[in-house]
């Protein structure tokens, strides 16, 4: 159990933890990643508990600090899929992108041509060119609302969904 003014090793962990989630749900942290446990990170604690319906003790026991972890990591792994995807250049992909993002989109856009025979030509480049973008508005007709020749993460991960179902069925 950890409480105001201690200090351990565990202790910065529990702020970078705060830390991460306060940055995924938009909240302001005035508790500094120092290691001491100290009035502002008991408040953010006590909020945190508060928020996801703990005992809101200001106290960190197992229950907060197990409940802290799952929802910094669960939210870690949600950010990183959000904005990265292979070599971490980033979304959105769009006209003039290059590296290993691009070339695995063309990879996932060839898969799900192997299904659909009226998909136009997918270059075999690490390049986003004017023939990357037809095929992403092709497929964004055919899955999406939105035809904008853009990748975002949600085009990215529907895209992905697309090509498992069409395999599923082989």
């Amino acid at each position: 159990m950890y409480r105001q003014n201690d200090t351990a090793s565990a202790i910065r962990q529990i702020q970078e933890y705060l830390y991460e989630i306060h940055l995924y749900e938009n909240l302001p942290l005035q508790s500094p990643i120092d290691g001491i446990y100290g009035k502002e990170t008991q408040i953010a604690i006590a909020q945190f508990q508060k928020r996801t319906g703990l005992l809101e003790s200001g106290i960190v026991d197992l229950v907060t600090f197990e409940a802290l972890r799952d929802n910094a990591l669960k939210y870690r792994s949600e950010n990183e899929r959000k904005n990265f995807l292979y070599a971490k250049e980033g979304f959105p992909l769009r006209r003039g992108s290059s590296g290993a993002d691009i070339d695995t989109l063309h990879a996932l856009l060839r898969s799900l041509s192997a299904f659909d025979k009226d998909t136009p030509p997918i270059p075999r480049t690490a390049y986003f060119s004017n023939e990357t973008e037809n095929a992403v508005r092709y497929f964004q007709k055919r899955f999406m609302k939105d035809i904008t020749g853009i990748v975002d993460a949600e085009l990215y991960e529907r895209l992905e969904l697309e090509l498992a179902g069409r395999r599923a069925f082989l």
